[in-house]
């Protein structure tokens, strides 16, 4: 067979069939977002690839190799679109999972911030809404106002407090060093997307020593909270796990997330 009669009658269908298990060795690959429909396509190509080199070959009518190959392509658009479809849904719910995640996240560390400053005063934590919120908006926390340098003598002596000066003042929680004026007081309690659910919060002490005892708090959400309608939406399963911030076992405020 001359060289001009192989490429015309073999090269497409053997680039066809190349190309089909490109597809396929990459839909195998570890790590990778195509789904089972992008298999599917690859071999679908593949099988049009032989169906076309039987045909050259004299092994099947023309007319059975046209409706055959009719068929392969039409499957292998509609798979292929399928698999299309499948990465834009996962792509589109990896994001809304990560903007929630991220939202209930900043809520966490909002909890935090009055669960610190609640310990600044009453050297404790906090392990109720109730509690927390009245103390955010009707006490006080103390700072100290220093005015000059604690290593320029002369400014101690002259007693001129407009040159130095340490005292103890009182100021209201909200708007202090320790939560914003437009710290979300209202929206404390509850978790974004979760409709009405509200964080779970405990506090408590721990042991470290005979002599030593460290207040310690945690502030929880479930994902299913803020992610089950979004899971049902997509089609995917959640973990049974939560979202936190401080741990009853250790004495830390950081969060769980990473």
């Amino acid at each position: 067979m001359n060289v001009k009669l192989f490429i015309s009658k073999f090269l497409f269908p053997i680039v066809l069939g190349f190309f089909g298990l490109l597809m396929l060795i990459n839909s195998l690959k570890p790590g990778q977002h195509q789904t089972v429909l992008f298999m599917l396509a690859s071999i679908v190509l593949m099988s049009s690839s032989v169906l076309m080199i039987l045909l050259s070959l004299g092994k099947i009518s023309m007319a059975m190799a046209r409706n055959l190959l009719g068929l392969f392509i039409v499957l292998a658009l509609l798979l292929a679109y399928g698999n299309f479809r499948s990465i834009q849904n996962d792509i589109r719910y990896e994001k809304a999972w990560k903007s929630r995640y991220e939202l209930v996240k900043k809520r966490l560390e909002k909890i935090r911030e009055a669960q610190l400053a609640f310990r600044e005063v009453k050297g404790k934590y906090c392990n109720n809404f109730d509690e927390l919120i009245r103390f955010i908006k009707t006490d006080s926390v103390k700072l100290v106002l220093k005015i000059g340098d604690d290593e320029d003598t002369l400014a101690m002596l002259s007693k001129d407090k407009t040159r130095w000066l340490r005292d103890t003042v009182w100021r209201p929680v909200l708007g202090s060093k320790f939560l914003p004026k437009d710290y979300p007081l209202d929206s404390l309690r509850f978790i974004p997307f979760g409709d009405t659910a509200r964080f779970v919060l405990q506090s408590g002490f721990i042991k470290l020593s005979e002599e030593d005892s460290q207040p310690v708090f945690e502030a929880s959400a479930k994902f299913h909270l803020f992610l089950s309608d979004l899971a049902k939406t997509f089609d995917k399963m959640l973990p049974d796990s939560s979202i936190r911030v401080g741990s009853m076992v250790e004495p830390t405020t950081n969060g769980n997330w990473k």
